[in-house]
C-alpha cells in the first residue's frame, strides 16, 4: 500500500461509498505513522458528511485541516478556502490528503487544481461499495468513475473496496465482494489499493490483497449509538 504515503493522495467515490471515513482514517494513521500531514475539505455539494465534521479530531493530532469557508455554520454555499492553492503547490515533506465531493458534481471542484496536482504524480483513489444502489454492478462503479475522471481531468490510478452494510456489516459481506472487485480492476484497468474494514472484523475477514483496518467515524443519525 505504497500509494497511500503518497505527498499527494486524492480520495474520490460515489456518494456514500465512505470516502470521507476513509480519508479522515488515512490521515490519522500516517500522522499516527510520524508523517506531518494536511487534510484538505473539497467537498462543496454534501454538507452532511464531510471530513471538517472531523476537524477537531485531526487537528488534535498535530493534522492541518483546510475546510471550505462555511463549513460547520449554517451557511451552505459552494466555496472552496483560498488556502488550498498554497497548500497544493508546497513543495515541502507533508502529505496532503484530498476529500473530494461525491460524484462528477462534487470533482469539479477538483478540476480547478488539476494542473498543481498532475505534475506531483498523485496516488487517485477510487472508494467503492458493492452493496450501494448506485453502484451494484462493476460496470455502474465504472461509469460513474468515468463521469469523475472527465469533469476533474484526472485519472484514478487505484481502486479501494469499501463494502460495507454499517452496522450490519459482518465478514461475509466483505468477502462476498471481491469478485466484483476483481471484475472491477479488470473493467478499469486498475490495481486493488486496499479493502478497508471496520477494525471491530478486521481480524475476522479473509480477503485477497491488503486489509486496511478503519475506525467507522462516519456515521447516519440512525447508526450513532
Amino acid at each position: 500500500m505504497k500509494e497511500l504515503e503518497n505527498s499527494r493522495v486524492v480520495v474520490l467515490g460515489h456518494y456514500g461509498s465512505g470516502k470521507t471515513n476513509f480519508a479522515v482514517n488515512l490521515a490519522l494513521q500516517r500522522r499516527a505513522a510520524g508523517a506531518q500531514v494536511v487534510l484538505c475539505d473539497l467537498d462543496i455539494v454534501n454538507p452532511y458528511f464531510r471530513s471538517s465534521d472531523f476537524a477537531a479530531r485531526v487537528e488534535a493530532q498535530g493534522i492541518e485541516m483546510v475546510s471550505p469557508p462555511f463549513a460547520g455554520s449554517n451557511v451552505d454555499l459552494p466555496a472552496l478556502s483560498g488556502r488550498l492553492d498554497g497548500v497544493l503547490a508546497e513543495q515541502g515533506p507533508r502529505q496532503v490528503i484530498l476529500d473530494v465531493g461525491g460524484d462528477d458534481a462534487g470533482a469539479v471542484a477538483l478540476g480547478r487544481y488539476a494542473r498543481v496536482l498532475l505534475p506531483r504524480g498523485p496516488a487517485v483513489l477510487y472508494v467503492v461499495n458493492a452493496r450501494r444502489p448506485v453502484t451494484d454492478t462493476p460496470a455502474a462503479a465504472l461509469e460513474i468513475l468515468r463521469e469523475i475522471e472527465a469533469v476533474s481531468r484526472i485519472r484514478a490510478t487505484h481502486i479501494v473496496n469499501n463494502t460495507n452494510l454499517g452496522a450490519e456489516t459482518t465478514p461475509r459481506v466483505l468477502e462476498e465482494s471481491q469478485d466484483y472487485i476483481r471484475e472491477l480492476c479488470r473493467l478499469s484497468g486498475l490495481p486493488l489499493c486496499c479493502h478497508a474494514v471496520d477494525a471491530a472484523i478486521a481480524g475476522q475477514v479473509v480477503l485477497d490483497g491488503p486489509v486496511l483496518p478503519v475506525e467507522v467515524l462516519v456515521r447516519p443519525p440512525w447508526d450513532q449509538a
